[in-house]
């Protein structure tokens, strides 16, 4: 029950820019019991800061994200299905030191049944560190992160909106969560545009774009099962024929 949000900036940009955005995020969505930042720095690094309480309250005082600069950027606002995983080991994104970093939307149906296979590494009891523990296994393995992010569902069943984050760049969401549509659209800050993806406030319908992203231009609703590499150098091209919104289809 978390919100995603995902953004790739033309040219580095303060994560200043993106902390109203952020807060209203977490504010309209469900969300409250934790948050986490990973972005890729200027030298190329991943870095994440977390805490454990609202982003509104916490995020805007941190030193780390005060000062980061980049042009990736990947949030998670969390709401477990379980309170009792309110703790660092299980906030989001889950770092691989400074090389990626991963983070999860939904249920991951068999998350219990693996759970022994990867008992070894687990430092927390969220279905979505098995999910993670999952992925990283198959990307040292030789699996490119595309095709990770879609075995993360295949293997695991459930819901999955996913985010990954490497050190090469490569910003990526994989959407399948029925019950929280990930919209992809274009912005624009202090002249330099961003190409974003966000989850929808488990709304079905528009609201996102009433109370957080106002600016929205070339919105479009990401098909189920999409694996989706959020690049701002192709935002113009991208959203430029995505002038007509697709409505979030009801749910429930």
């Amino acid at each position: 029950m978390c919100e995603l949000l995902a953004v790739a900036w033309e040219r580095p940009v303060p994560f200043e820019a993106l902390v109203e955005r952020t807060c209203r995020l977490e504010q309209w969505g469900i969300a409250g019991f934790g948050w986490g930042v990973a972005w890729q720095d200027t030298t190329g690094r991943v870095r994440v800061d977390r805490g454990l309480g609202r982003f509104q309250d916490e995020a805007p005082g941190r030193a780390a994200l005060r000062s980061a600069t980049g042009t990736r950027f990947l949030v998670h606002l969390r709401r477990p299905n379980r309170l009792s995983t309110v703790q660092l080991a299980d906030t989001q994104p889950f770092p691989d030191g400074d090389h990626r970093a991963f983070c999860h939307n939904g249920y991951l149906e068999r998350a219990e049944a693996h759970r022994p296979v990867y008992a070894g590494v687990l430092s927390g009891a969220a279905d979505s560190e098995v999910g993670w523990a999952y992925l990283r296994e198959q990307l040292l393995a030789g699996m490119g992160p595309e095709a990770g992010l879609a075995a993360v569902d295949e293997t695991f069943g459930g819901t999955a909106n996913l985010g990954y984050l490497d050190a090469t760049g490569a910003l990526l969401i994989y959407s399948r969560n029925p019950m929280n549509p990930m919209w992809n659209f274009g912005v624009v800050s202090e002249g330099i545009a961003g190409d974003v993806v966000a989850t929808s406030l488990h709304s079905a319908d528009e609201t996102v774009f009433d109370v957080v992203f106002p600016d929205a231009v070339g919105r479009r609703l990401l098909p189920p099962a999409t694996t989706m590499r959020v690049d701002a150098t192709a935002d113009r091209e991208r959203h430029q024929d995505c002038s007509h919104p697709t409505a979030v289809p009801h749910v429930g």
